[in-house]
């Protein structure tokens, strides 16, 4: 279990470095004390030992602190980003409500929900406790340990809750580890990831089932801070990646590094962006594709041309397919379904969703709702989700590749673009730009031309997108859609 991954290192890696958390350094001695004055606490105050604990706290280290704690005594934890969370996800065996000493601004607002959970207020030196306290297995070692849940972003609107139980989790982070090279001597920049995404779960997990080094950079300009502590990767969603580039180019503080990996996940990366960082911080650049289901990527590109920002290898021994409607494998050039085969240590159902696991697991397979196409050398693209397709003169075709070839040509921040009959009957096509200049009018010319089968087409300049609080930061697609359509921007 990773507690006792935790535990190993503390007692034979006493002053390694296990996390960074916004510049103030935790070793492996420290963060089990922390694990352990914390399970002290919970103890005192009678934590329930069944059901879901849900833990609201805003420092990430706070929270993993919280949760080893919680799952060492057999509970099982979710973690939220604050109190309407807890209604919204409607746990039907909710315990406890466990709520972090800075975040008491929450407290009333939990209080006010009257869900009949057990609420904990968890002061920060209950967390801290004794520094000198001597380093030990309690005598709960032998209970069984907790799981806990992680959830999908919920662009679509609705979240899909995935219950990782604590049975194969040894076997899943020696195998992310594996895969993403992990060693003792790793240090990955883990940013704002929170415990409740996939990649804020399975990378702090892989990295200390190793005895590797983590940092949580959750500050303003954790961008800028991207290479301290001798970081040697970092993942980062297409925003970061855009940032990153941004920093590159107009300060002096960069140097490239030869040995720094950087990861692109959650979304597209644009071929200019990974173009500006792989000529002035690092070629060892990656794109991932990722899912929460999912133990390990099925499939990843290594940057070295445009063309690996588009196309992705299939990874050694994943079977992935793109098949039609009626489950037949699509010939290369036709769109068609992504589906991935499942391994033994991925998820096979969402928790409390039987609908959601019937519509994604079928047959050994996760489809993750994804269309894509294929081409002979066996690479993959992706199009974008089932649900983002215009309707161009009957036939529905994917928005992913128009929208990425539109943000390159407007040198946008993002686009967003969407179909549907207006008031009047009319098909009309609609252009979500994020950004604040004035689009060039030859270039808004182009794309009319472009799009001349369309009845009508409007242009929409929005300075921010609306977007997930999770930190991928996904275009909540649905309301901007609604927005657009209902002529709010």
């Amino acid at each position: 279990m990773l507690t006792d991954q935790i535990f190993r290192w503390a007692s034979t890696r006493p002053d390694k470095t296990a996390i960074i958390q916004d510049g103030d350094r935790i070793t492996y001695a420290e963060f089990w004390r922390r694990i352990q004055s914390t399970k002290d606490f919970l103890r005192s105050k009678d934590v329930p030992r069944r059901g879901v604990c849900v833990v609201i706290s805003t420092l990430i280290s706070e929270s993993w602190i919280i949760c080893l704690a919680l799952r060492d005594l057999g509970v099982t934890t979710v973690v939220v980003n604050d109190a309407n969370a807890v209604k919204e996800f409607n746990f039907s065996d909710l315990s406890c409500i466990i709520v972090a000493h800075q975040d008491s601004v929450y407290q009333t607002s939990t209080n006010s929900l009257n869900i009949g959970a057990q609420l904990i207020l968890m002061p920060h030196e209950a967390i801290k406790g004794v520094q000198t306290a001597e380093l030990c297995r309690d005598c709960e070692y032998n209970e069984p340990i907790g799981g806990h849940i992680i959830y999908t972003s919920g662009t679509t609107g609705a979240y899909k809750k995935i219950l990782l139980s604590s049975a194969l989790e040894d076997a899943r982070n020696k195998e992310r580890a594996r895969s993403r090279s992990f060693g003792e001597a790793t240090v990955l920049n883990g940013l704002r990831f929170p415990v409740w995404a996939g990649m804020g779960f399975k990378n702090p997990s892989a990295i200390w089932h190793v005895g590797a080094s983590i940092v949580f950079d959750q500050r303003p300009n954790s961008i800028a801070n991207l290479l301290d502590h001798g970081v040697s990767c970092a993942y980062l969603t297409p925003i970061m990646m855009r940032e990153l580039a941004y920093l590159l180019k107009h300060t002096n503080s960069w140097r490239s590094s030869a040995s720094f990996r950087v990861t692109a996940v959650a979304g597209f990366l644009s071929p200019r962006i990974a173009r500006d960082i792989f000529r002035s911080l690092t070629r060892k650049i990656e794109i991932l594709y990722s899912a929460t289901e999912l133990t390990v990527s099925p499939m990843k590109s290594v940057f070295r041309n445009d063309d690996d920002a588009f196309w992705l290898r299939i990874e050694h021994g994943r079977r992935v397919e793109v098949v039609s409607e009626s489950g037949h494998v699509c010939a290369p050039g036709e769109q068609g379904f992504l589906r991935i085969q499942t391994t033994g240590l991925d998820s096979r159902r969402y928790f409390e969703d039987d609908e959601a696991t019937k519509d994604h697991f079928r047959d050994g397979f996760f489809y993750p709702g994804d269309i894509a196409v294929t081409r002979p050398d066996g690479r993959v693209r992706i199009l974008g989700r089932i649900s983002d397709v215009i309707n161009m003169q009957g036939v529905k075709i994917p928005v992913a590749p128009l929208e990425q070839d539109l943000q390159n040509f407007l040198d946008a921040q993002d686009v967003c673009v969407f179909s549907h009959l207006n008031n009047i009957g009319q098909e009309e096509l609609l252009i979500a730009v994020e950004g604040s200049s004035p689009l060039d009018e030859r270039k808004m010319e182009s794309i009319r031309q472009q799009f001349a089968s369309f009845d009508s087409i409007k242009f929409h300049i929005l300075e921010c997108f609306p977007r997930t609080l999770s930190e991928t930061r996904k275009v909540r697609r649905f309301t901007l859609r609604n927005m657009l359509v209902d002529q709010r921007v």
